[in-house]
């Protein structure tokens, strides 16, 4: 169940810790499809490229199909989601795991354009999960200042508040999740530079096993993200294409070593 629930928000996301074309962009070169392969550099005996996602667009730039090879890390399955949107909302979700399906998610919206309430459909069990999310905005403002998520499953009910915190020139400098007795669950936070580009971003989250993750971000004279490296020691460097995409990353160990590659082949609409 618990490998479950981890997927159940796929449709919402607070941060993005690795660099990823910009959807404005894939929208105007009419991008279609987005397809991620890796190399293992690490090996002696170098394989061959592996399909580790594919990925299909509307003309707006959404993701309708996604496939996640997880072969390609050692795992054996796959998983596919596929999603359906109206008026340009997301508004239901389905997951496939070796080609079965395990779970369905329904959205729903109010006035705002992130959703009020999600309702999961999990397969395996009959069971439903419902997430209420309630929004609350700034004065005069369509930021956020907070979320409260409820969430009503088999096992009961759970209540986390998210915070967000802006600096004076309206960026958003951390997220704060606590559940419903106070205790923190998890925190980013962000610092910028002299140009206001996003320079660090750290992640930590608490209870059991509390983990911390600070990752650094350099630019190119185009304000393109073209290397990151964290307090994990590892390194990431992106190269683009003529047209501005990604065209391969190349992911370093903590001695320098180059051990995975991850290449990106696209195809358009006409």
């Amino acid at each position: 169940m618990r490998k479950i629930l981890v997927l159940l928000c796929i449709g919402v996301s607070w941060v993005a810790m690795a660099q990823q074309n910009d959807t404005a962009l894939l929208r105007s070169l009419k991008v279609q499809e987005v397809k991620k392969y890796q190399y293992v550099h690490a090996f002696d005996a170098k394989q061959d490229t592996c399909l580790l996602e594919h990925i299909k667009l509307n003309t707006k730039a959404q993701e309708t199909y996604k496939f996640t090879n997880h072969a390609c890390m050692g795992y054996p399955h796959s998983n596919k989601v596929l999603s359906t949107y109206e008026n340009d909302r997301l508004v239901s979700q389905s997951m496939l795991s070796n080609d079965k399906e395990v779970f369905k998610n329904r959205f729903e919206y109010g006035n705002g354009p992130t959703p009020v309430k999600q309702t999961t459909l999990l397969l395996e069990t009959n069971d439903t999960i419902v997430t209420a999310f309630e929004h609350f905005y700034h004065k005069r403002s369509t930021r956020e200042d907070s979320t409260i998520t409820t969430r009503i499953g088999p096992n009961g009910t759970e209540t986390y508040v998210t915070y967000f915190a802006y600096d004076k020139k309206k960026k958003l400098l951390a997220i704060r999740s606590v559940d419903s007795l106070g205790k923190r669950v998890d925190e980013v936070t962000n610092t910028y530079n002299a140009q206001g580009k996003l320079e660090s971003t750290a992640h930590a989250t608490f209870g059991q096993k509390p983990t911390f993750i600070n990752t650094f971000f350099m630019y190119d004279q185009a304000d393109r993200v073209v290397q990151t490296s964290n307090t994990k020691n590892r390194q990431y460097v992106y190269l683009y294409k003529d047209n501005g995409l990604l065209n391969n990353v190349l992911g370093y160990n903590a001695k320098g070593d180059l051990e995975v590659e991850t290449i990106y082949n696209y195809s358009y609409r006409k």
